[in-house]
């Protein structure tokens, strides 16, 4: 007998952005209490950020094109600034790429990316993936939520990815220093385009997205020509108890689609923010693609759906992966494709917490092959 996904709660789905795009669910009335709560909080953050972003807008003027590209040559020139779209409409913020405070591990993912050294980082998503990269930059991650500790920084901009608990916080922010937020819901390539045009660093960000554009194009030549080419693929990440099913709107979905896979009818729906929980007793139907992967979770009864043994995937190819593959950002994108091309093509090695440094570096090395 078919079954339907069962569609997250806004307020769950915010949550599993917070713990690395992935929590529990409650029974229903908790989780419409939770969105009920969280639309309450959304709205009055949106209404706040319209005003503000109208207030900005109307004290000062989007720069032109030639003065980004002027900015772009000399780097940030005091004084100039940049109409960008973030969570909240369009703000304007001074072009630097001095002086600015990363919210978060995936703002200042993004920033190292562009060559922009961040003077601060939170712990925001407290992401063990990206904490090794960033203090293999030498950048300092600071706790997160202090709005003391942003002021005794002095940023000269703050920029962050746009997630419901920082909107909420944003109007301390701004009474520290100009900020931006793109959406936490849009693809990473958006966010990264915000990043690049409050730094002056726009070429730099098109030269980001060229080089995972790049890796995709190459390995979906390769396994069209080793006969993958239209096969099905399952992503189920374990966090706790439960199960999610990775849907086609997450960066994951996208990729496999983009390499030519199919998705089961479930795992081809799309839940809130592209998250579906799938029952226990659907696992055995929801691993039946011919090629598997399960993300390990955080304080799981299993470490990744193959440990489950109601699972059995056979001689299918098949992977644990970890939970890099629940982030929004080039790194985690470069991770999921050298994970798939080592499985499917490769001596089947995937990517461990140790080996994310090297994977930072390979992508920095393609980056600047790039340009």
């Amino acid at each position: 007998m078919a079954h339907k996904p069962i569609q997250l709660g806004r307020a769950v789905a915010a949550l599993l952005a917070v713990a690395l795009v992935a929590a529990s669910c409650g029974s229903d009335s908790e989780t419409e209490t939770s969105s009920q709560s969280a639309s309450a909080s959304e709205s009055a953050s949106s209404s706040d950020s319209a005003s503000e972003s109208a207030s900005a807008s109307d004290s000062a003027s989007a720069v032109s094109d030639e003065e980004v590209a002027e900015d772009e040559a000399d780097g940030a020139d005091d004084g100039e600034t940049v109409t960008v779209v973030d969570a909240t409409g369009e703000v304007t913020v001074p072009v630097t790429d001095a002086g600015v405070y990363a919210l978060d591990e995936y703002a200042a993912l993004a920033l190292l990316s562009l060559e922009v050294e961040p003077v601060v980082v939170e712990a925001f998503f407290q992401d063990m993936t990206l904490a090794p990269v960033i203090e293999s930059e030498g950048a300092t991650l600071n706790p997160a939520g202090s709005v003391e500790a942003i002021a005794a920084a002095q940023p000269d901009l703050i920029l962050g990815i746009g997630h419901p608990n920082s909107l909420e916080v944003r109007d301390q922010h701004l009474g520290i220093a100009p900020a931006a937020y793109p959406d936490f819901t849009v693809s990473w390539q958006e966010q990264l385009e915000v990043f690049a045009q409050a730094t002056g660093r726009s070429d730099r960000g098109t030269e980001v997205i060229a080089a995972v554009e790049g890796k995709v194009a190459e390995l979906q030549a390769a396994l069209d020509e080793a006969g993958f080419g239209g096969q099905s693929v399952s992503i189920i990440q374990t966090f706790g108890p439960e199960y999610y099913a990775y849907g086609p709107t997450t960066l994951a979905g996208q990729l496999v689609a983009q390499l030519g896979f199919t998705r089961s009818e479930i795992q081809s729906g799309d839940g809130d923010f592209g998250f579906i929980l799938v029952a226990e007793e659907f696992l055995i139907e929801e691993t039946s693609s011919d090629i598997n992967f399960g993300i390990s979770g955080a304080d799981s009864d299993f470490a990744s759906v193959f440990d489950n043994p109601v699972v059995d995937v056979g001689d299918r190819p098949h992977s644990p992966v970890i939970d890099a593959w629940t982030g929004n950002h080039a790194l985690a994108a470069w991770i999921i494709l050298s994970d798939i091309e080592s499985v499917l093509l490769g001596d089947g090695s995937v990517t461990t917490l140790d080996d994310v440094v090297e994977r930072w570096g390979e992508l920095e090395a393609a980056i600047d092959g790039a340009s």
